[in-house]
């Protein structure tokens, strides 16, 4: 099995949308909320994503770790200004 890191660095790029800046933006905010997260919140949020594209149910423990991790994103998200990824995104439509 793939360390940790090379696994959060595989999602990290699989999640990177196509436009440069909110890419650079979204990816810096993903790895910002990526420390915030414990080891274990770390794996349970893999196991949640992987669960996800499977069709899969959420274990309680994925989906606490699940919410950990949204609410990091939204901390990250407003350090930088944005409401939210989605306010990124609009925010930044030419």
């Amino acid at each position: 099995m793939p360390s940790l890191g090379k696994r959060l660095q595989r999602l990290e790029a699989s999640r990177r949308p196509n436009d440069e800046f909110v890419a650079e933006r979204r990816h810096f905010i993903e790895t910002q909320a990526f420390q915030h997260l414990s080891d274990d919140e770390l794996r349970l949020v893999i196991g949640f994503i992987e669960a996800k594209k499977q069709g899969h149910e959420l274990t309680s423990q994925q989906s606490a770790a699940a919410e950990a991790y949204a609410a990091a994103l939204e901390k990250e998200c407003q350090k930088l200004g944005y409401k939210s990824l989605a306010a990124l995104g609009k925010h930044c439509v030419v």
